[in-house]
């Protein structure tokens, strides 16, 4: 597998040139998908960046190749670990044959800990409706830890198009078919995020997702990722994630 945006030395030395041109003007291109972005609001710092769901290893690649900065990886989107490994062991890793050149050092995979995850609706009546729920959901390729997570909760799920990548648009189909969506806990309470004012459904089982920092390798000699590291593991403490065993 080849990085669409160029795996040769000269444009890979070009974007990690550009990276930390970013980097010295205290700024840092930190990507993750339509459910997760609202976690980032009021970071200092970061540009504004595509949200997109991908697979563990599509981030890796972006990360590495320095196509992004930084990635905040959700367990929702790795395949869920081996019977009798550690949850928090399914940290997106390096699949063997990539293709890739030898040069790329790889990111650095950094735990954020156990975080709230809650089924939630727009309309109240939609949450208050009997069991199951219908919850919108990534394609199957793209999340394959949620599907495993909501599995053994007798929930039908709907796969939502591969083009509807943006909060906005997600709510609008949550809305039209009255559908649930899995969301991480805390952003429920944020005003100004594309999922405020949603409504919690009761859990029967309380539900909770790993999230990761997958960094540039020395990401402790950059001032503004070091800011970031310390943002993040901040909010993870208000939010109540559980730290990694």
């Amino acid at each position: 597998k080849r990085c669409r945006f160029g795996a040769t030395v000269s444009l890979r030395q070009l974007r990690l040139g550009a990276r930390w041109h970013r980097f010295e003007a205290g700024v840092v291109g930190l990507a993750t998908d339509p459910l997760h972005h609202g976690l980032l609001h009021g970071l200092d710092g970061l540009l504004p960046m595509p949200q997109r769901f991908r697979s563990g290893e599509a981030w890796l690649d972006l990360v590495r190749e320095a196509v992004i900065d930084a990635a905040l990886v959700s367990s929702l989107e790795l395949e869920p670990p081996r019977t009798g490994r550690d949850p928090a062991s399914a940290a997106p890793s390096p699949q063997p044959g990539s293709g890739r050149q030898p040069a790329a050092r790889e990111p650095e995979r950094l735990h954020l800990g156990h975080w709230p995850l809650t089924l939630a609706a727009v309309s109240a009546e939609t949450a208050a409706a009997p069991w199951p729920p219908r919850v919108l959901v990534p394609p199957a390729p793209l999340a394959p830890g949620l599907r495993s997570l909501l599995g053994g909760q007798g929930l039908m799920l709907e796969a939502a198009p591969a083009a509807l990548q943006d909060p906005a648009a997600w709510r609008r189909r949550m809305t039209a078919a009255e559908l649930a969506t899995p969301v991480p806990a805390m952003l429920l309470a944020d005003a100004a995020g594309a999922f405020a004012g949603l409504h919690p459904l009761p859990q029967r089982t309380p539900l909770r997702e790993h999230l990761w920092l997958l960094l540039p390798p020395d990401w402790p000699a950059v001032p503004v990722l070091r800011r970031t590291v310390q943002s993040l593991r901040k909010l993870a403490i208000e939010a109540g994630a559980e730290p990694q065993p």
